[in-house]
């Protein structure tokens, strides 16, 4: 989770909240500060208590707090300007005594603060996160397998593992329906799909999506997210790596500039000389878009034309765009479901299916 910290002086009353969007006016925002958090786990607690009582200084700086029940460590990304950054380096006492609690990373480069030589080196992945692996052994019935996921502390994340256990499991149960419509009942136990997922972060759908099966296409614009997946393979035991592995191409490039130019090679082929159609070999597209959405990619998912398409989305007014535009291409809207990551805001996540009409 991100939060706003404010103290330009030492002297000055530690301030720690979010941006407000201002009701009054379009433009501005305004500072909510907030002492307490009621939803952050204990491990979150314990490491917002501690930056409460830190001695950071920023006027404006952000940071996030991460807490990994597998190590039973704090991580701590500090995303501040690039002079509060050297004056923490030049001045490393609040930096050392953090450390002595957190794993700190610092700035949009995500460097890796050194507590031994007060330098910064390379970032090193941690298990921060986590997803599960189902079967149809156990998949709502036992405890599925828990699965650690590699992540830089300054990657994007579900806000907890709960949120991200809903999410997970509602993708899943909409590639399970999709795959019961796609194949007849005989088939099922050996069909799987060819799903592009764009925007997979750190892989906590990936994983057991191809766990299960399903040749995953996965492009990422952000190659600390690649490398993360790619840790997080590493870790897994022999028999579950060769289960997912064979099922996982990666792909990287910023797809929201220029996604036709990517993928126009790869993703489509020409029938016949005489004939101008293609084919697509894609029977679904999930898709995880930041805040903003789809925006040039809703019109690529809609030109690779599968036959599904599942929508991740954090905010409804992006998701209303883009679905307008799918459903101006013939894409049916057939599911929709919320999960509440904020309660007692109007924050939530929305995993729609649209279905394209025959």
């Amino acid at each position: 989770m991100d939060w706003v910290l404010i103290r330009e002086n030492i002297e000055d009353e530690l301030k720690i909240g979010l941006f407000q969007k201002d009701s009054n006016s379009n433009h501005s925002k305004k500072f909510v500060s907030i002492s307490e958090c009621r939803i952050l786990s204990t491990g979150l607690k314990k490491a917002f208590n501690l930056i409460k009582q830190s001695g950071l200084i920023s006027k404006t700086g952000t940071f996030r707090i991460r807490y990994s029940p597998l190590l039973d460590k704090m991580g701590l990304w500090l995303d501040f300007s690039n002079v509060e950054i050297k004056h923490l380096l030049d001045h490393p006492s609040i930096l050392q005594s953090l450390s002595k609690d957190f794993i700190i990373e610092l700035g949009r480069k995500k460097k890796l603060f050194n507590p031994s030589t007060q330098k910064l080196t390379t970032p090193k992945t941690h298990p921060w996160f986590q997803t599960y692996l189902f079967d149809d052994k156990n998949h709502l019935n036992l405890k599925p397998k828990i699965i650690p996921l590699m992540s830089h502390i300054s990657q994007f994340t579900q806000p907890s593992i709960a949120s991200g256990s809903a999410l997970t499991e509602l993708v899943f149960m909409a590639i399970e329906q999709i795959q019961q419509k796609t194949f007849s009942s005989s088939e099922l136990s050996s069909k799987s799909l060819e799903i592009i997922e764009f925007g997979p972060g750190i892989g906590p759908f990936s994983f057991p999506l191809a766990y299960e099966g399903h040749r995953m296409t996965l492009c990422e614009q952000d190659i600390f997210a690649i490398e993360a997946m790619q840790s997080t393979l590493k870790e897994l035991d022999l028999e579950t790596f060769n289960a997912i592995s064979k099922n996982m191409k990666f792909m990287t490039g910023d797809f929201q500039l220029n996604p036709t130019h990517l993928f126009e090679h790869q993703f489509k082929k020409t029938t016949t000389d005489s004939e101008s159609s293609t084919q697509n070999k894609f029977d679904v597209a999930l898709v995880n878009p930041p805040k903003s959405g789809l925006k040039k990619m809703a019109d690529f998912i809609v030109a690779i034309n599968t036959p599904w398409i599942i929508y991740v989305s954090c905010y409804p007014n992006s998701l209303a765009i883009d679905s307008h535009i799918f459903h101006k291409q013939n894409y049916e809207l057939i599911n929709v479901v919320l999960v509440d990551q904020f309660p007692n805001t109007n924050h939530y996540e929305i995993v729609s299916v649209f279905k394209k009409r025959s």
